[in-house]
């Protein structure tokens, strides 16, 4: 989806409400993100060489688990190294 808007011209979700616009573009993680168990930086968008993390799943911090970076890549990371990877900006 974000790579889809940035190729459109368009500016990623800035909050929940402006998610509901793009949501049908992602059906499997958009309920996520609704019930937090997948946390997006919203504003942060599609960076091809990005090396910063957009999103996460909601344990992440403390446990591990999955990351997505700008660039689209999906990586598992543990909880220290999700401490010390570059975060997604607006």
């Amino acid at each position: 989806m974000l790579k889809s808007l940035t190729e459109e011209g368009r500016k990623p979700p800035a909050s929940l409400a402006a998610f509901g616009e793009v949501e049908p573009l992602v059906p499997l993680a958009g309920p996520l993100i609704r019930d937090g168990s997948l946390v997006y930086f919203w504003g942060a968008g599609y960076v091809a060489d990005g090396p910063s993390v957009i999103a996460h799943e909601k344990k992440t911090p403390t446990e591990g688990g999955l990351v997505l970076l700008q660039s689209g890549v999906v990586k598992e990371l543990t909880a220290a190294e999700f401490k010390a990877a570059p975060k997604a900006k607006k």
